[in-house]
């Protein structure tokens, strides 16, 4: 198995490196889902990160696994206020499925100036 790519965080934001690495701005996240994936014989956390603006209709997937994920977490955690103990509710009970979303942006009504920003309960 190939080596995870290195997430690496910023102030402003993150990059994941790999061949297209480009910085990923903290702004242009729309919304963030977590997962379980079942592996047999171990789980594997992920985060899947949705963008807007001018990454619009991309997204990332990244791994538990993946060198400089605890950072990232811990910067998305108090960046996006995650409710407390999402990661021990994705985690429990082993091998079991489970997804949530983490933070979605919400809709800006047209004319009006900040974008506010919500977490699904």
């Amino acid at each position: 198995m190939k080596p995870y790519p290195v997430i690496h965080v910023g102030s402003d934001g993150f990059r994941v490196s790999s061949a297209e690495s480009q910085l990923v701005s903290w702004s242009s996240i729309r919304r963030i889902s977590t997962y379980k994936m079942d592996l047999v014989t171990t789980d594997d956390i992920r985060l899947l990160i949705e963008f807007d603006g001018t990454l619009a209709g991309m997204e990332i997937e990244l791994s538990e696994e993946q060198p400089g994920f605890d950072q990232l977490k811990s910067v998305l955690e108090h960046h996006f206020d995650f409710q407390l103990g999402w990661w021990e509710a994705i985690v429990k009970p082993p091998f079991e499925p489970n997804q949530s979303v983490l933070y979605v942006r919400a809709e800006q009504p047209a004319g009006e100036g900040a974008t506010r920003s919500s977490r699904p309960r």
